[in-house]
């Protein structure tokens, strides 16, 4: 039964986060009089949880399997390259390598 519903825990998590945006968007509607400023303040959450999620990213490294593409960028352009890092201590012991 547990494998089962570890199966679809991907689905699960999307359908949990279009509810809570659906849920988020029926409260606004319903609260005429406070509607800019509870919009807003969602907003903000929105914008704190982006925020915390890509401080996680290490922006310094390249990905150890990325693929070398051929130069096609102009001069001057930036390309930019992500890879997750768990923890500071392991961006730390990539840094010193």
């Amino acid at each position: 039964m547990l494998q089962c519903i570890l199966q679809f825990r991907p689905a699960l998590g999307t359908a949990g986060v279009l509810t809570l945006v659906y849920s988020f968007l029926f409260v606004v509607l319903q609260l005429q009089d406070y509607a800019v400023l509870v919009s807003n303040l969602g907003l903000v959450l929105a914008l704190s949880v982006v925020m915390l999620l890509s401080s996680k990213l290490d922006w310094d490294t390249p990905v150890a399997n990325s693929v070398e593409r051929p130069d096609t960028t102009y001069p001057g352009s930036v390309t930019l390259r992500f890879s997750f890092v768990s923890s500071p201590h392991q961006k730390q012991e990539r840094s010193a390598r």
